[in-house]
């Protein structure tokens, strides 16, 4: 049930204007770069005006990275992706099966469990979330995100989850991942290469660089739980290609190298290539096909009469054990569909007190967590928008407009 209470009340002391509850932090936009400020301080509005500003961006590297940072502000649909690859006779006669129930079932008969990600897809991390609930359930204790930094070894339930504890930790639906693992008993541990593991030299090549962090992350992962607990059943989340277990563009990396140094064998798992972009005309005839295959809108691994699974035709093809294939979900109230259908969040909507000014993001930051906490569901308004849908689990919020000059409140309420 949602209490509106302390939300009108909210909206109503805020009168006819969003009123700033303080100025930016510390120095002017000029003088620190907008990612710099959204890490140390957890504001977002300045990364959205500076995204807004750089639309027409030439450059790939930086269309690349924007297209993350647009999921980390909530706005997916800038964030287009690869369709499958292959041909779609490669379906004939394979069996359908929910995602989450196959690895369940595999991860019973392994130690680690590791699940890679596309980094602006927010879904692959919420989907992380399934994962991690389903592997609590049959015995895993440690949650391991490549992203963590060591400082997230000390978050406990009730304490503000900050922006600090990794870089991907920037997005509220990691955010509430991670909360989420904490509140079922995971040991959260981090093994990304620490800076004084990085002695390649400044003219190595990229694949030695590569090699250098694959080898550190291993050895870390190592480190930070097998050595710790012997007996560890660990979840491993990363990016890409770091879930290979065998070599790719000559390279072994990070699944690859801690299976050669345990002699555990991992489950590992793709989705960095399996997520259908926005529009429909970009479709391959492989994902047409697939997608048809794909009748309740969750996501599913396809499996052949011989017991082998289906990849996506792409370069990281049998370098892991299962592919998992996400259906496309129509946006609800201007959300991603995948976010509206979470079971666990509930819908609030929230009329808003004046028009939306430009560059702001509406945020649910939960009780008891700090101003610079990572909020539990965001999104951009656009320029005079004048209601707001969010999408969030039980609990008691705070809401607020943020915008590049600092924060309006607009009351506490319960979900």
């Amino acid at each position: 049930m949602i209490h509106r209470r302390g939300v009108m009340s909210g909206l109503a002391a805020a009168g006819a204007s969003f009123a700033l509850a303080r100025p930016a932090l510390g120095a002017s936009l000029d003088e620190r770069e907008p990612v710099n400020l959204l890490f140390q301080e957890g504001r977002y509005a300045p990364l959205l005006r500076h995204l807004r500003q750089r639309a027409d961006v030439a450059e790939e590297s930086e269309r690349n990275m924007a297209m993350q940072y647009w999921s980390l502000l909530g706005d997916e649909r800038r964030a287009g992706r690869a369709s499958w690859r292959g041909d779609p006779s490669m379906l004939d006669g394979v069996d359908v099966l929910d995602a989450a129930d196959t690895i369940a079932d595999m991860a019973r008969d392994h130690r680690i469990v590791i699940l890679n990600e596309a980094h602006d897809v927010s879904a692959h991390r919420a989907f992380a979330g399934v994962v991690a609930r389903r592997l609590r359930s049959i015995g895993y204790g440690w949650y391991a995100a490549e992203t963590f930094n060591p400082v997230v070894r000390d978050f406990q339930v009730g304490s503000s989850f900050l922006t600090s504890h990794g870089f991907y930790s920037m997005d509220p639906v990691f955010a509430e991942v991670v909360r989420d693992a904490v509140e079922l008993g995971y040991r959260l541990a981090d093994y990304e290469i620490m800076p004084e593991q990085r002695t390649a030299s400044p003219d190595a090549s990229r694949g030695d660089r590569i090699a250098e962090r694959e080898e550190a992350q291993a050895l870390n992962l190592i480190a930070n739980v097998l050595d710790v607990d012997p007996e560890a059943r660990v979840f491993v989340h990363c990016g890409y290609s770091h879930a290979a277990e065998t070599p790719l563009r000559d390279v072994l990396w990070f699944a690859g190298r801690l299976k050669e140094k345990t002699g555990i064998d991992p489950l590992t798992i793709n989705q960095s290539q399996s997520w259908p972009g926005p529009d429909i005309g970009d479709d391959t005839a492989m994902t047409t096909a697939l997608l048809e295959r794909i009748q309740d809108g969750r996501p599913v691994v396809l499996r052949r009469p011989d017991g082998t699974f289906v990849h996506s035709a792409d370069h990281h093809d049998g370098a892991m054990d299962l592919t998992v294939a996400h259906p496309r979900y129509a946006p609800v109230d201007g959300r991603p569909g995948w976010l509206a259908s979470d079971r666990s969040r509930r819908r609030l909507e929230v009329t808003l007190p004046a028009p939306a000014p430009e560059d702001a993001l509406i945020q649910a930051v939960r009780h008891g967590e700090e101003e610079g906490a990572v909020p539990s569901d965001h999104y951009p308004l656009e320029p005079g928008q004048t209601a707001a849908a969010l999408y969030l689990k039980p609990g008691g919020y705070k809401l607020r407009i943020e915008t590049p000059e600092g924060y309006a409140p607009l009351g506490d309420y319960r979900v």
